[in-house]
C-alpha cells in the first residue's frame, strides 16, 4: 500500500506507510502514534477525542479487507471462519450435555458445583466468541473497520477482560476440585453455594476493572496485541510508566494463578493415585465390590478430577505463549516482522483456549483404553 500523506502531514511523529519488505499483495498499515509521549500532537489536538476523529476517516478508508490473513488467501479466511464456528458449536454442545447430566447431581453440591463452573467456562468462551464475531464480521464484509480505532479499542478491552476472567475461573475450578478431593469433610463449608456466587461476582468485577484500567492507562498497548486491526504501535519508542503498569497488571494475574494451578493439579494427581491404591488394597479379595464402588462416588470423583486436570494443563499450554508474546510486544525492542508474528501467536492461542471444555470432555471419555474397559465403566458424561 502506498504512503498515506493526508494523515496529519504537518506532524512528524505520526507516520503511516507500508513496509517494502512485505509482498505487494499483503497490505499492512503501520500507525505510529506517539500521542501520549510527544507534545507536538498535544498542541495540535486539544483532547483525545479530537485526535481520534482526525485519524479515523483515513484509517477506515485505507484498511483493506484483510482480516487475520492476507487478502489473497480467501480459502484460508474461509477456513478460519469455519474454525471459529466449530469452536462455538462444540462449546454449545458441551453446555447442553453437561446441563442435562447436571440434573442427576443437582442435590449434591459435591458434584454439581464443579459442573456448574465448567458450564460457566464454556458459556463465557461461547458468548465472547459470538460477541467478537458480531464486531468483526460486519467490518470484514464492509471492507473497512466500522468505527475505526474505537472498534479496535472495544475488541482490545474485551480480549483483556475475557483473558483475565477465564484465568480466574480456571483457577477456581482447580481449587474446587482440590478441596473436594483433599478436604472432603470441609467441602460444604469452604465451597458453599453462596460463597461460590460471591467469589464469581468478585471475579467478574475484577476482570472488568482490569480491562477498563488497562484501556484507560494505555489503550494503544491493547490495540497492538490485535492482529485483526492491522494497526501496530511504534514499539521502539521510549517505554513509559503506563506500559509497565498495563504489563504488570497482566502478569500479576497470570503468575499467581499459574502457580496455584500447577500445585493443585499435582496434589490432585497424587491424591487420586493414593485413593486408587487404597481401594485396590481394600477390595482386592472382592472384585465385585470394587466394580460397584467404581460405578459410584469414586468413579464420579475420578471423572471430574480428570476433566479439571485436562482443563488446567490445556490452559497453561495456551496461557504461556499468550502472556510471553504480549509482554514482548509491549516492552520488547523487536522489529516489525517479529511484532506481527508474536501478535498472530497470541491471537491463535486465545482461540485454542476456547476449545478447552470440549477437549477436556472428549479426552476424559476417549482414553487410550480398550473398548471392553470403556463399555464396562460407562460412557455417560461426568
Amino acid at each position: 500500500m502506498h504512503a498515506i500523506k493526508s494523515l496529519l502531514p504537518t506532524v512528524n511523529s505520526v507516520q503511516i506507510y507500508s513496509k517494502p519488505n512485505y509482498p505487494s499483495n499483503y497490505s499492512t498499515i503501520n500507525v505510529y502514534l506517539d500521542y501520549y509521549y510527544q507534545s507536538k500532537i498535544m498542541k495540535i489536538c486539544n483532547n483525545e477525542s479530537k485526535f481520534m476523529n482526525c485519524i479515523n476517516g483515513n484509517i477506515n478508508n485505507s484498511i483493506s479487507k484483510n482480516w487475520i490473513l492476507p487478502k489473497r488467501s480467501i480459502i484460508a479466511n474461509a477456513s478460519f471462519t469455519t474454525f471459529m464456528l466449530i469452536i462455538t458449536l462444540t462449546n454449545i454442545q458441551c453446555i447442553y450435555k453437561i446441563g442435562r447430566s447436571l440434573r442427576k447431581y443437582k442435590s449434591n453440591n459435591f458434584y454439581s458445583i464443579a459442573r456448574l463452573l465448567i458450564i460457566l467456562l464454556a458459556i463465557v468462551n461461547t458468548w465472547f466468541l459470538i460477541l467478537i464475531l458480531l464486531i468483526v464480521v460486519p467490518s470484514q464484509l464492509a471492507g473497512f473497520w466500522i468505527g475505526g480505532i474505537y472498534t479496535c479499542n472495544i475488541v482490545g478491552s474485551l480480549i483483556e477482560i475475557w483473558t483475565n476472567f477465564v484465568t480466574l475461573i480456571a483457577t477456581v475450578i482447580s481449587l474446587e476440585r482440590y478441596v473436594a478431593i483433599k478436604k472432603p469433610f470441609r467441602y460444604n463449608y469452604l465451597c458453599s453455594p453462596w460463597k461460590m456466587k460471591l467469589l464469581l461476582l468478585l471475579i467478574f468485577i475484577a476482570s472488568i476493572l482490569t480491562g477498563i484500567i488497562s484501556l484507560s492507562l494505555n489503550k494503544f498497548a491493547l490495540i497492538s496485541c490485535i492482529p485483526i486491526c492491522q494497526i501496530f504501535i511504534d514499539h521502539r519508542h521510549e517505554i513509559n510508566s503506563l506500559e509497565y503498569i498495563t504489563s504488570w497488571l497482566d502478569l500479576s494475574c497470570f503468575i499467581p494463578c499459574s502457580g496455584i494451578l500447577l500445585l493443585t493439579t499435582l496434589a490432585v494427581l497424587l491424591e487420586l493415585k493414593r485413593m486408587s491404591i487404597r481401594v485396590r488394597s481394600i477390595f482386592v479379595m472382592q472384585p465385585s465390590l470394587l466394580q460397584s464402588s467404581r460405578s459410584g462416588d469414586l468413579r464420579q470423583t475420578e471423572k471430574l478430577a480428570r476433566i479439571v486436570i485436562i482443563i488446567t494443563l490445556w490452559h497453561l499450554l495456551c496461557w504461556i505463549p499468550q502472556r510471553v508474546c504480549s509482554f514482548i510486544q509491549r516492552l520488547g525492542n523487536i522489529d516489525d516482522s517479529c511484532f506481527i508474528f508474536y501478535g498472530y501467536i497470541s491471537f491463535i492461542t486465545k482461540l485454542l483456549d476456547m476449545l478447552v471444555v470440549p477437549l477436556a470432555i472428549f479426552w476424559s471419555h476417549h482414553r487410550w483404553t480398550g473398548y471392553r474397559y470403556r463399555s464396562r465403566t460407562g460412557k455417560s458424561l461426568p
